[in-house]
C-alpha cells in the first residue's frame, strides 16, 4: 500500500541449488543417512511491503473498475446528451468521510505490514548465517585433502542441512502470511468504501439532476472534457456538508 492510500512486487525467494551443481558439492557427497538430498536457502530478496503493496493495489484498482463501470458507457443513441464528468478517486480522498477511512486502513496496514517486516529480518539474519557455515564447512571438507571427515565434521553438515530446510518451511509460511496480510487489506478497504462511495453516488445523482446532466462518467475513463463539465469540486462540498 502507497502511503497514504494503495498499498505495490516481484517475487525471488528461496533458491534451491541445481542437482547437477549438488554432484560435486562436497556438502552433497557426504550423505547422512542414506544419500538423502537437502535443500540450500538463499534469501536473495524479500519486498514484504512491496508484495502485499502490489497485490491489494491490484485489486482495489479491479474493485474500483467494477463498482464504477455503471459511469463509464455512453450509449450511441446519446450524442446531444448533456454529460459531465466526475473524479470519482478524488472525491474519496478528499471528503472527511474518505480521509478517516484512509487513517483507519493506514493504521491496520502499519501495524500488518510492521508484523511481516519483523518476520523478515529473521529470515535474512537465518539465510546470512547459514551461508556464512556453508562456506566454513566447504573449506572444512577442502582442508581434508579426500580424507574421511570425522564424526563433528559429520554432525556439522547435518545441523546445516536441517536449519535449510527449516528456513525454507518457514519461508514458505512467511509467504502465506504476506498473501493473507494482502487480502485482509484489501477485504478491510472495501469495506471501508462501500459506505462512502454509495454516499458519493447519491450525491453524483444530486448534482446530475440540478444542472440537468443526463449522464455522468468517471473522469479517469474519459479522454476530454472542459472544466465546465467537470463536478467533482461540487460533488466534494456536498459530501462534506452538515
Amino acid at each position: 500500500m502507497k502511503k497514504g492510500s494503495a498499498l505495490r512486487s516481484p517475487r525471488k525467494f528461496l533458491k534451491l541449488k541445481r542437482r547437477s551443481d549438488r554432484r560435486a558439492d562436497p556438502l552433497h557427497e557426504l550423505t547422512l543417512g542414506g544419500g538423502a538430498d537437502y535443500p540450500v536457502a538463499s534469501l536473495r530478496r524479500i519486498p514484504v511491503a512491496g508484495d502485499v503493496e502490489m497485490t491489494v493495489q491490484m485489486l482495489r484498482r479491479a474493485a474500483w473498475v467494477a463498482a464504477l463501470s455503471m459511469w463509464v458507457a455512453l450509449p450511441a443513441w446519446a450524442a446531444d446528451t448533456k454529460v459531465a464528468v466526475v473524479d470519482m478517486l478524488k472525491v474519496l480522498q478528499s471528503t472527511s468521510a474518505g480521509k478517516a477511512a484512509q487513517k483507519k486502513y493506514d493504521d491496520l496496514k502499519t501495524k500488518k505490514l510492521g508484523s511481516l517486516e519483523k518476520t523478515e529480518k529473521g529470515l535474512k539474519k537465518r539465510d546470512q548465517d547459514l551461508a556464512k557455515t556453508r562456506a566454513e564447512l566447504e573449506q572444512a571438507f577442502a582442508a581434508l585433502g579426500g580424507k574421511q571427515p570425522t564424526d563433528e565434521l559429520k554432525k556439522k553438515v547435518q545441523d546445516f542441512q536441517e536449519s535449510a530446510q527449516k528456513l525454507q518451511q518457514d519461508f514458505f509460511e512467511y509467504e502465506k502470511q504476506q498473501r493473507v496480510a494482502a487480502e485482509e487489506l484489501a477485504k478491510k478497504e472495501a469495506e471501508l468504501i462501500k459506505p462512502i462511495r454509495d454516499t458519493i453516488i447519491q450525491k453524483v445523482e444530486a448534482v446530475a439532476k440540478d444542472q440537468n446532466f443526463a449522464i455522468v462518467l468517471n473522469k479517469e475513463a474519459t479522454v476530454y472534457a472542459t472544466a465546465a463539465v467537470d463536478i467533482t469540486a461540487e460533488v466534494i462540498k456536498r459530501c462534506d456538508a452538515p
